[in-house]
C-alpha cells in the first residue's frame, strides 16, 4: 500500500507545499488553476452530517407508537412502520421528513398484536410482519391483504424477522424456530430450522439476514446462526457463548446484517457484537461494545466498514436508546440520540444503504445518520516530458474522516476523456480536526499523461474522485493551461 503522502498539513503548511511546487525544476511549467467541488449523487442535498433528529412520526408517547422496524432502499427512500400497524415513508431532509402512508395491517393495534419488521430491497417493493403471523407485500403502488404466514392468525406464532434480497426472494423467521421462504409471488410452507431449540427456554428465531437468495443467515435465542445456502438450511452453528465478564453463558443472539457473503454483524442481548468474516464467527473487538449490558435489539450494514447498532437496554441503563456506530474496524462509544426520553427513547430499529442510516425509536420518533464526506481540492497540477504530476488537499470540514480514501482520476483534452490515468491508490490518511488537511501527490499515467503534456489545447480539465470508506464520491475538477 502506497502513496506519497506529505502528511498532515494546516492551512499555513499547505500554502507553503504550493509555493514550493510553483517552484519546481525547469522542466515543469507552472499551471493556474481553480476547483469546483461537486458532492457525489447518493449524498441527499442539505443532509445533516451525523445523526439528525429526533424527528416526531406519531402523535402520542405510548407504546403503541413504537417504531418496530424501518428498511432504507436508498438514501432517499425508507420506510418505517409502527406498533399499530402505520407506515411511514421517508423522503427528504427537513422538519417532517417522514411522512404517515396509511394503516395497512387490520390485525394489529399495537395492544400485544404488532407489526414486527419491515424489508424494502427496492422502492417499488417491500414486505413487512407481524405478530399474528401474517406478511404484507407493498408493489410500489399499494399494500396488498395481509396473507397468513404461520399460526392460527391469532398470535400462536409471532412472526419476528424479514430480509429480502430482491423482489424475488425473502426470508420470514418466527418464534418457533421457523423459516418461510418467498419466491417469485410465492410464500412457501413454514420449516425448521432449528429443531434443537425447542427444548430450550428461548426457541424464537429472532432475525435473518440475506445478502442474496444463496447467501442468508438466521439467528437464535440460544447463541446460534443458521446458513441458507441457496437450497438447504445447515445445522445450527453454536457461535455466542458470551465475552468477558459474561463468558461461558448463552446469549440471545437479537440482530444480524449481511451485507455481502463475506460479512455479517450479529448483536445479542447482552451488548455483545460478533463478525462473520466469509469463513468464521468471532466477537468484533471490542466484544462487548455496550459496556452496561443493554440489549442490541438490531443492527444493520451497508458494507464491511458501515454499521450501526441499536440499543434498547433497561429502563435505569445509561445507554438505554444508544445508537453505536461501526466504521473502518472499530466501534464507536454509544450515543444516546434522544437522552430526555428514558426508556420511550429505546432504539428498536435501524437500517443503512451507503452512507446514511435510519433508526426508530419506543416513542415513535426517526433518527437520521450521514457519514462525513470529505472535501478535497487540487492544488497543483504540473507537466514534464516524462509524466505529470497532480497534488491533491484532502480534508473532512463536516467530521471526522477516519479509514481507507480511494483516489482515482482523468483527465479530458478537448471532447476526449482519458479514464483512469490517475494512479488509483488507497490512502490511510488520519483526517482529524487538529490536523484536517493531507496533502497526497499523485502522478498521471499513460495516454492521460502524454496528453496532458502534448495538447494543443489551452485548456485541459483535471478530474480527481475521493471516496473514504463508507462514504459518498465527491469529485474536484481542476481547468488548467495546458503546456504548449
Amino acid at each position: 500500500m502506497h502513496s506519497d503522502l506529505g502528511g498532515n498539513r494546516v492551512s499555513a503548511t499547505l500554502d507553503r507545499r504550493v509555493s514550493r511546487a510553483r517552484r519546481g525544476a525547469v522542466l515543469w511549467s507552472s499551471i493556474a488553476v481553480f476547483a469546483a467541488l461537486v458532492v457525489g449523487a447518493s449524498r441527499v442535498a442539505g443532509a445533516p452530517t451525523g445523526w439528525g433528529g429526533p424527528y416526531s412520526v406519531v402523535a402520542t408517547t405510548s407504546e403503541a407508537t413504537t417504531i418496530v422496524g424501518v428498511s432504507c432502499a436508498t438514501p432517499t427512500y425508507c420506510v418505517a412502520v409502527d406498533a399499530t400497524g402505520n407506515t411511514y415513508t421517508y423522503g427528504s431532509f427537513g422538519s417532517a421528513p417522514f411522512l404517515l402512508a396509511k394503516h395497512i395491517d387490520p390485525h394489529v393495534n399495537g395492544n400485544g398484536n404488532t407489526m414486527t419488521g419491515i424489508s424494502c430491497p427496492i422502492t417499488t417493493f417491500c414486505v413487512a410482519i407481524d405478530s399474528q403471523g401474517y406478511a404484507l407485500v407493498f408493489n410500489g403502488v399499494s399494500w396488498g391483504a395481509p396473507t397468513l404466514l404461520d399460526g392460527d392468525g391469532q398470535g400462536s406464532v409471532p412472526l419476528l424477522g424479514v430480509s429480502c434480497a430482491s423482489p424475488s426472494f425473502c426470508v420470514v423467521v418466527d418464534a418457533a424456530t421457523n423459516a418461510i421462504l418467498y419466491q417469485s409471488g410465492t410464500w412457501a410452507s413454514p420449516q425448521d430450522i432449528d429443531p434443537l431449540a425447542h427444548v430450550t427456554s428461548d426457541p424464537r428465531v429472532y432475525a435473518v439476514s440475506c445478502s442474496s437468495a444463496t447467501d442468508c443467515w438466521a439467528v437464535d435465542g440460544q447463541g446460534n446462526a443458521i446458513m441458507w445456502n441457496g437450497t438447504s438450511w445447515a445445522p445450527p452453528q453454536f457461535i455466542d457463548d458470551g465475552y468477558g465478564s459474561s463468558s461461558g453463558n448463552v446469549e440471545a443472539i437479537t440482530g444480524v446484517s449481511c451485507p455481502t457473503s463475506t460479512f455479517c454483524m450479529a448483536t445479542d442481548n447482552m451488548g455483545e457484537a460478533l463478525s462473520f468474516n466469509g469463513f468464521t464467527w468471532s466477537f468484533s473487538p471490542p466484544g462487548q461494545i455496550n459496556s452496561d449490558f443493554d440489549n442490541l435489539g438490531d443492527v444493520s450494514c451497508s458494507s464491511a466498514n458501515f454499521c450501526v447498532a441499536a440499543s434498547r437496554g433497561p429502563t435505569a441503563s445509561p445507554f438505554a436508546g444508544a445508537a453505536i456506530v461501526y466504521q473502518n474496524g472499530a466501534w464507536a462509544a454509544p450515543l444516546m440520540l434522544n437522552p430526555t426520553k428514558s426508556n420511550l427513547g429505546d432504539i428498536y430499529a435501524v437500517s443503512c444503504v451507503l452512507d446514511m442510516c435510519a433508526a426508530g425509536s419506543a416513542d415513535g420518533a426517526m433518527f437520521i445518520y450521514q457519514v462525513p464526506t470529505p472535501t478535497i481540492r487540487i492544488v497543483t497540477a504540473r507537466s514534464a516530458v516524462r509524466g505529470s504530476r497532480v497534488s491533491v488537499a484532502i480534508s473532512c470540514a463536516l467530521g471526522p474522516c477516519r479509514g481507507t480514501v480511494t483516489l482515482a482520476g482523468e483527465v479530458r483534452v478537448g471532447s476526449r476523456s482519458h479514464l483512469a490515468v490517475l494512479a488509483t491508490g488507497h490512502y490511510a490518511l488520519p483526517l482529524v480536526a487538529s490536523a484536517p488537511f493531507a496533502i497526497v501527490n499523485l502522478a498521471l499515467t499513460g495516454n492521460g499523461s502524454r496528453a496532458f503534456a502534448r495538447s494543443a489545447q489551452r485548456s485541459v480539465t483535471v478530474r480527481v474522485t475521493a471516496t473514504v470508506s463508507g462514504g459518498s464520491p465527491v469529485a474536484a475538477s481542476l481547468n488548467v493551461i495546458a503546456p504548449r
